[in-house]
């Protein structure tokens, strides 16, 4: 029991010392947009937006390090819903969603 509470307060004085994420938060008619930053807090890694309810919502985008899309992703009321995109060097896969369940998935060539 001692070995469990010594873990317990180790996690909580390892995460007291993790750098928070910054996210920007703005009221866009009655959703909200959410911007979310890398830990240098400059570099944005992802930004979409929550609805009414506080359910993820609309389009989402994704970014890597150097502002690049990695990806594109729709939801619907919490459940991923129609085409996401997911950008590779030389190529898109593309995965439409319904209600959360995978309708089809084909890629998509880049040219360099």
């Amino acid at each position: 029991m001692k070995a469990f509470f010594s873990i317990v307060i180790a996690l909580f004085v390892l995460t007291g010392f993790a750098q928070k994420q910054r996210v920007d938060y703005e009221k866009v008619n009655k959703t909200v947009k959410a911007t979310y930053y890398y830990q240098d807090n400059a570099t944005i890694e992802k930004v979409g937006f929550f609805n009414a309810k506080g359910d993820i919502d609309g389009t989402w985008t994704s970014y890597d390090l150097e502002g690049k899309i990695t990806v594109i992703a729709n939801y619907k009321n919490g459940k991923k819903d129609g085409v996401w995109q997911y950008y590779k060097p030389t190529v898109i896969n593309i995965v439409t969603y319904k209600n959360n369940k995978i309708i089809a998935v084909h890629k998509k060539e880049v040219a360099l």
